[in-house]
């Protein structure tokens, strides 16, 4: 649906998009691009997930693409589409990306 950089990804932002909520068939959930992405990290964790650590612009995220653990990209910068989500994690919360397209 747009670029976005890292540096837009921020609490209130996530705010904005869960007061679009909820998402369904006549209200697609929003995915976004960013280009140039650079991957600091990548295992595999649960069954078949490739959990990330990504930075982009100086900006460091962490990022999840559910069930294509074996897709681990060969390249340190990438493309990605996704769509950014609180990860809720031993009683902590943080922005995470749930990747929809990595290239």
């Amino acid at each position: 649906d747009l670029n976005l950089p890292f540096s837009d990804i921020t609490p209130e932002f996530l705010k904005e998009l869960e007061a679009m909520e909820p998402f369904g068939m006549g209200n697609p959930e929003p995915t976004f691009r960013t280009t140039a992405v650079v991957i600091r990290s990548a295992r595999i964790v649960g069954k078949n997930h490739l959990k990330m650590s990504l930075t982009h612009q100086g900006i460091l995220l962490d990022a999840i693409l559910f069930r294509h653990g074996e897709k681990v990209p060969p390249q340190k910068t990438v493309d990605l589409a996704f769509s950014p989500e609180w990860n809720e994690w031993n009683g902590e919360r943080s922005i995470q990306l749930r990747i929809k397209g990595i290239s």
